[in-house]
């Protein structure tokens, strides 16, 4: 079967949960080149639930998970292009980052993320792209305030346990109905 991921660091994560969620699901599709899972920030489809995957290089224990809240905003203040923590339809969002010689996954689910960046304005920052020229505002939540939350462990070499992914499946597609 012939693979097209996305290139550079998103690519890094559609592979990592790709080859885990692939081993827990016989029908996981990798829908995230096409146009329209695209602009509604989808990369897998696995039966009836929808998975958007997100590899964060710079998050580390310790550190902060970042969200992308506003992609564009011009030198008036207008809002021109929204991020995908705000415009996702997928039904998880899976942040992935290394941790040694371990993928962490954070598991969000799309409303439990919405009501995390909005409870903590204090994270909020707002930054100029390089690149662009234009604003961005992003949500820098610190790992340890995500205490509520169990980061799947899966180790970089050897023969991953993938039980959690496979809960985490479950759960979801049972809470979608």
């Amino acid at each position: 079967m012939d693979f097209s991921f996305s290139s550079g660091l998103r690519g890094i994560g559609q592979v990592v949960f790709y080859g885990l969620l692939s081993r827990v699901v016989d029908d996981v599709e990798f829908v995230g080149l096409n146009e329209m899972f695209s602009r509604q920030y989808v990369d897998f489809t696995a039966g009836n639930v929808l998975y958007f995957t997100n590899f964060d290089s710079r998050a580390k224990i310790g550190k902060s998970v970042v969200f992308e809240t506003l992609t564009e905003i011009n030198e008036k203040g207008i809002v021109e292009k929204y991020g995908w923590a705000t415009q996702t339809k997928s039904d998880a969002i899976i942040k992935i980052f290394r941790d040694n010689h371990e993928w962490l996954l954070f598991v969000f689910l799309a409303g439990e993320m919405i009501d995390l960046i909005r409870s903590n304005p204090q994270y909020m920052e707002r930054k100029i792209n390089p690149y662009t020229k234009k604003e961005y505002e992003i949500c820098r939540v610190p790992v340890n305030d995500l205490g509520h939350k169990t980061p799947i462990r899966v180790p970089i070499v050897g023969e991953p346990d993938v039980s959690a992914i496979r809960d985490v499946h479950e759960y979801i597609s049972k809470y979608k109905g």
